[in-house]
């Protein structure tokens, strides 16, 4: 399979449905998806996007992973390795020299492949509410 990644142009286009298999609500999306860069994978320009991924400048070195999804049907397959490829190409061409992964610490199957990619595990946060949130990784090349 071909996968080709766009930025998506408008943010009238996004594709809530793909952003929705990895956050649970609208509103948790809206709360960051405005000021994120959002790409979409697809077969070919006319056809709809089967995964996405949103990325989030937080400085001139620092870029953050907020949401990163395959369809259901497309999962398992290396598609979100190869978006993990294209995130890190993305990085390096715009001068970022680490790239986080946010999520909270129930996501065990996200934090487990951190190893997967040579990653490693930056820190783990404890807001106020007393729920520990695990804070995401930097990549290591």
């Amino acid at each position: 399979m071909q996968i080709i990644v766009r930025k998506v142009d408008s943010k009238q286009d996004l594709p809530f449905g793909l952003l929705l298999l990895a956050d649970e609500t609208i509103e948790a999306i809206e709360k960051y998806i405005y000021d994120s860069d959002v790409y979409v994978a697809k077969e070919c320009e006319e056809s709809e996007g089967f995964a996405v991924f949103a990325l989030y400048k937080i400085d001139n070195s620092y870029i953050e992973i907020k949401n990163i999804a395959v369809a259901e049907s497309l999962q398992n397959n290396g598609i979100g390795s190869f978006l993990i490829s294209e995130i890190k190409r993305i990085a390096r061409s715009s001068k970022y020299e680490n790239i986080i992964v946010g999520t909270p610490d129930g996501a065990s199957g996200v934090i487990g492949r951190v190893g997967a990619f040579n990653w490693m595990v930056w820190s783990i946060d404890v807001p106020v509410s007393g729920t520990e949130t695990w804070r995401g990784a930097t990549a290591d090349e």
